[in-house]
C-alpha cells in the first residue's frame, strides 16, 4: 500500500508462486490504477456493471448450484486460504459473499465443484498455494461449507481439473505443480468419499501453470495437458487407469499462462488454446489424431491475457474463445468459424486486474453469462449475455457489498459450467 501516493497494489510477488502474468501486468499498470473504494469506482471500472465484494485478492472463480435451489452460484478462490460463496438468484444477481476457511496454509488458486462424495451435496476442492496441497470442503448443501481434508501434493498446485480419470465413476484429481524445482503433475485418484489416495507424479516442463483434461487423441481416455513456465506446454496421454505418458512438449516461443481445452474444429478431438501474457496474444493448436498438435496459430489481444476459455458463445454450434485482459481490465471473444479458425475480436470492458472467468447461465435465459475476478479490486463481476457473443449492458443497482453497476455479457454457449480450463471440473468453471 503506497498511502502517500493513495495507490493500492494487491500484487504480491513471492519468488516461488506469483503468477507470471503480474510482474508483465503490474509492469503495463504502472501508477494508473487507483485503489478500490466505492467512491472512485468510475476511475477503477470503465463501463456500468454491477462488481460483488469478495475476500482480499480473489484469484478464481467456479460456477454451481451450491445450495439446491435451481440457481447458478458463484465461489470465488482468494488470498489467504479463503473461499468466498455468493449464492444467486434467478435473475442473475449474488447476495453478499459468504467466507470459508480451506483449511490450508497458503492461497487458492484454482477452485473446482463436485460432488465428491456422493451424497446429492457439491462440494468444492481448493488449491493451497504454498502448502503444497489441495484442500477439501465438504458441502453441507445450503451453501455452506466445512473443511474435511488436505491432500498432498509434489509442488505448489496452482491449477487443478477435477474429472473421472480412471473410469471407476469417481473424481479424481490433477494439479499442475509451479515453481521452478518442480516439472510434474499430481494425479490423486479419488476414493468416492470425498477422500483421495496417494498422489502419482507425471513429468512436464518447467514449473507447469495451467492444467486441462480432454481427449487429445480420439480414443475415448482422458488426457492431460499443461502450459509450463519454461514456454512450453506438455501433453500427457492417458492409459486409462489413471496413469499418463509424456509424449510430447512443445516450444511456444512465449510464456503460457492458462490454457483452455475443447474441439474448435469440429473432428471429435480436443484442441488446446493458450493465453500468453507477454506476447499478447492467445495461440491456437489443434490436435492430431494420435495425440500430437499442429503448429499454433496466433491472435492478437487487447492487453495483457490472464485467461482464455474455448465455448460456444453466440449459439451457432461452433467453439468460440473468450479471453481475459488483466489491463486495461476487458473480457474479450474471438468468434470461431467451425475450422479451428477465429474471427475479430470483440472487447468488453470490465474491472481493472480481471484475471479469471467462469460461464454459465446465470439468469436462466438460455445464454451463457460470464463471472470475472479482478485480482486489484477485490470484486467478482457478473456480465449476462446476449446470445449472440456480444455483452448486453443493464441498469446499475445496487448489490453486494460495494455495487458499481452492471454489463451484460454472452460468453459461453457451449451448454455446460466450464467443462477443463483452469481449475474446473465438468459441472463448474473456473
Amino acid at each position: 500500500m503506497d498511502r502517500a501516493h493513495g495507490r493500492a497494489y494487491h500484487f504480491r510477488m513471492r519468488s516461488h508462486r506469483a503468477l507470471a502474468f503480474f510482474s508483465a501486468a503490474l509492469f503495463a499498470i504502472g501508477t494508473s490504477v487507483l485503489p478500490f473504494r466505492a467512491a472512485h469506482a468510475a476511475h477503477v471500472f470503465t463501463a456500468p456493471f454491477i462488481s460483488y465484494a469478495t475476500s482480499d485478492n480473489p484469484e478464481c472463480v467456479a460456477i454451481g448450484d451450491l445450495n439446491g435451489d435451481g440457481n447458478p452460484d458463484l465461489a470465488v478462490g482468494s488470498d489467504y486460504h479463503v473461499v468466498s460463496v455468493l449464492l444467486g438468484s434467478a435473475d442473475g444477481a449474488f447476495g453478499t459473499a459468504m467466507s470459508f476457511a480451506t483449511g490450508g496454509r497458503g492461497d487458492v488458486r484454482s477452485i473446482a465443484i463436485d460432488d465428491l462424495d456422493g451424497d446429492g451435496h457439491p462440494d468444492l476442492v481448493a488449491s493451497d498455494l504454498g502448502g503444497r496441497a489441495v484442500a477439501v470442503l465438504r458441502g453441507n448443501g445450503d451453501g455452506t461449507f466445512l473443511p474435511s481434508g488436505i491432500f498432498g501434493t509434489a509442488g505448489d498446485p496452482i491449477s487443478l481439473v477435477v474429472r473421472d480419470l480412471n473410469g471407476d465413476g469417481k473424481s479424481d484429481l490433477a494439479t499442475a505443480n509451479a515453481n521452478f524445482s518442480f516439472t510434474t503433475v499430481s494425479v490423486l485418484l479419488g476414493n468416492g468419499d470425498g477422500t483421495f489416495a496417494a498422489r502419482t507424479d507425471f513429468d512436464t516442463g518447467v514449473s507447469p501453470m495451467a492444467i486441462v483434461s480432454g481427449d487429445l487423441n480420439g480414443d475415448g481416455i482422458p488426457d492431460l495437458a499443461t502450459a509450463n513456465q519454461d514456454s512450453s506446454l506438455s501433453v500427457l496421454l492417458g492409459i486409462g487407469d489413471g496413469t499418463f505418458v509424456r509424449v510430447s512438449d512443445y516450444k511456444m516461443g512465449t510464456m503460457p499462462n492458462s490454457l483452455a481445452i475443447g474441439d474448435v474444429n469440429g473432428d471429435g478431438r480436443s484442441d488446446l488454446a493458450t493465453a500468453n501474457t507477454n506476447a499478447q496474444t492467445v495461440l491456437v493448436l489443434l490436435a492430431r489424431s494420435d495425440g500430437t498438435l499442429f503448429r499454433p496459430t496466433s491472435y492478437a489481444t487487447q492487453g495483457l491475457p490472464a485467461d482464455v476459455k474455448i465455448a460456444d458463445v453466440n449459439a451457432d454450434g461452433k467453439r468460440d474463445l473468450v479471453v481475459t485482459d488483466v489491463s486495461p481490465g476487458m473480457v474479450s471473444v474471438l468468434l470461431g468459424d467451425g475450422a479451428g479458425f477465429f474471427g475479430t475480436r470483440m472487447d468488453f470492458p470490465t474491472a481493472a486486474g480481471t484475471i479469471r472467468v467462469a460461464l454459465g447461465d446465470l439468469n436462466h435465459d438460455g445464454s451463457l453469462d460470464v463471472a470475472a475476478v479482478s485480482y486489484l479490486s477485490n470484486v467478482v463481476t457478473p456480465m449476462l449475455g446476449r446470445g449472440d457473443g456480444t455483452f448486453d449492458v443493464a441498469a446499475t443497482f445496487p448489490a453486494g457489498t460495494n455495487p458499481i453497476a452492471m454489463a451484460g455479457g454472452d460468453l459461453n454457449g457451449d451448454g455446460k459450467l466450464d467443462p477443463t480450463g483452469q481449475g474446473t471440473s465438468p459441472n463448474s468453471l473456473h
